[in-house]
């Protein structure tokens, strides 16, 4: 164990320069994982021990990990979803910590004790979630989606060829690039462990954590896992149970430290090996254009997200109210909304319906149960109720058995219906979920979030108007010049283009109002090493012309 004397505790406000994405965020759930992980640290340039930061409920041991900064955190609980379990942890560590990769070390099982040894290490190609899965009278049909590691790590990975560790009677351990099942289960049973291998044959080791890995760095970071053989699932797990776990887990601190004494591993997110006061002259002067000129906002992303007063007004009104944000396509509406839950640190779901689209009403609605199940893990048999009030009653008791009491957030976004008609029966209905909610006991602090391109206003009827109760209705217009000119500032500076005044002008012009024209004009931009200032202006005629012929414009 770590003694008080091996690290000094700093405030987390005052390391906010170190937040910035060059920290590789290293994640454990076991104390004996979290123990040998933090052994391995080594202080930060700046510092003459490993520091110890809180935020929150959760505690980071921030340092060096071969060549680079890291922070690790462990995660509040065994599982995915369980509360402060791997999901929980790391999409909150995300928030504090905005870091780019995500890799979760630690201990899992193998499944073939003749082939594997104790020791050797499972890398994660994907995550099978083996729990979800639709329970029919005739047979179980398995419906979790595999979820892929990163390709970048998994190269990288790959590509580690000096690594050597040696286990008991001097056996070289191996690396097992595989895939990995993941669930809720400590399994400890040869016959449980021999029924998932038969449904998953290409699995080579399972573990518990891995789904609320993949889900929480979903589009925000790479990740994937790597874990070393304790067991074989056989029901002799408490054999040498700890040497076992020690043997596993130093093996893979093993392998994760040749990767990290590479200079050059993760120079393609941005991240080179840490210097003195944590930064280098390559790193200060590499420019992150996917982060300046980002389509889905993520944390990465705050120091490029121009705050407008439709943001203040969101913040004003989330506070009583759920919210209906609608406005034109290209206006900013999806990252005001994701940006604002972020910024708040709401607890949130997130649901797509834009793949439902030509669907009948009923469809979206059982894809809004399905979602808000995968989220609490009730997601055994997918939802195919016949009828909106059935649907809603069930999506009520869904809410109702797992948010009582607590603040929860549904965020919908995509509503995939241009019919008029069909647009107010959705609203209506829509309106009936929401009044149902609200009207039952202990559901009061659930808010609907909702992103739309039609105004629902128009198809409040008369005797809907209890609505308002519920609901802040906020248009999101196009933006006005002088928010298209901040935000040209806020794009042309860090990217390093400066725009001649009558281009910049007619790019004002043009754009009207829509910021993802001016994105996609910077992107053409540096497409094009001619900067001349005919060139800057064919650029704005090529950008309209690509927008209209995709129908953006």
């Amino acid at each position: 164990m770590m003694k008080k004397d091996d690290f000094l505790e700093y405030e987390y406000d005052k390391l906010s320069d170190l937040f910035d994405g060059r920290l590789i965020l290293l994640v454990t759930v076991t104390e004996i994982e979290t123990s040998k992980t933090r052994s391995v640290l080594t202080a930060l340039d700046s510092f003459n021990k490993v520091l110890k930061v809180s935020k929150g409920n959760y505690t980071y041991y921030i340092g060096k990990f071969g060549k680079y900064g890291v922070a690790l955190v462990q995660s509040g609980g065994m599982g995915s979803i369980s509360a402060n379990a791997s999901i929980i942890t790391i999409k909150t560590a995300l928030d504090t910590i905005k870091s780019s990769i995500v890799i979760m070390i630690g201990i899992a099982f193998g499944i073939d004790e003749i082939k594997q040894n104790i020791g050797d290490v499972l890398i994660s190609e994907t995550i099978i979630p083996y729990n979800s899965k639709r329970v029919g009278e005739e047979k179980n049909i398995q419906r979790g989606m595999e979820k892929p590691a990163s390709t970048l790590l998994l190269n990288r990975l790959k590509n580690v060829s000096t690594w050597e560790y040696l286990l008991e009677d001097g056996v070289k351990a191996k690396s097992i690039f595989t895939k990995i099942l993941s669930g809720e289960e400590l399994i400890d049973n040869k016959s449980r462990r021999d029924e998932l291998v038969s449904i998953y044959p290409e699995a080579k080791g399972g573990e518990m954590e891995g789904v609320g890995v993949s889900s929480a760095c979903d589009g925000i970071a790479d990740w994937i896992l790597i874990k070393g053989i304790c067991d074989f699932a056989d029901g002799q797990k408490s054999k040498e149970k700890k040497k076992r776990q020690y043997i596993a887990i130093e093996s893979a601190l093993s392998l994760c430290m040749e990767l990290f004494n590479s200079d050059t591993a993760f120079k393609d997110k941005g991240i080179i090996p840490y210097s003195e006061n944590g930064i280098s002259r390559e790193n200060s002067n590499a420019i992150n254009y996917n982060n300046i000129l980002f389509e889905v906002y993520d944390p990465h992303k705050e120091p490029y997200y121009l705050e407008r007063k439709e943001d203040i007004e969101f913040n004003q009104k989330i506070s009583q109210y759920g919210i209906w944000v609608y406005g034109d396509t290209g206006s900013g509406k999806s990252n005001l909304i994701l940006r604002n839950l972020i910024k708040n640190q709401s607890n949130y779901i997130s649901i797509i319906l834009g793949a439902c689209v030509g669907q009948k009403n009923i469809v979206l609605f059982n894809e809004i149960l399905n979602c808000i199940q995968e989220k609490t893990g009730n997601n055994s048999t997918y939802p195919n109720h016949k009828t909106f009030p059935i649907c809603c009653k069930a999506i009520k008791n869904e809410l109702e058995y797992h948010f009582k009491g607590k603040e929860i957030v549904i965020y919908i976004d995509e509503i995939p219906i241009n019919s008029n008609t069909e647009y107010k029966q959705f609203v209506i209905s829509l309106f009936a979920l929401i009044n149902a909610i609200q009207l039952t006991n202990g559901l009061g602090k659930v808010k609907f979030i909702l992103s739309s391109i039609h105004n629902p206003i128009t198809h409040i009827a008369r005797n809907d108007q209890k609505i308002h109760q519920y609901l802040y209705f906020l248009p999101l217009k196009y933006w006005e010049s002088a928010d298209i000119e901040s935000l040209i500032k806020l794009i042309k500076e860090p990217i390093q283009c400066n725009l001649p005044q009558p281009v910049q002008t007619k790019l004002i012009k043009q754009a009207n109002g829509s910021p993802r024209f001016v994105k996609k004009y910077f992107k053409n931009v540096l497409l094009n090493e001619d900067r001349s200032q005919s060139s800057l202006f064919q650029k704005i005629i090529d950008t309209e012309s690509e927008l209209k012929q995709s129908g953006n414009a």
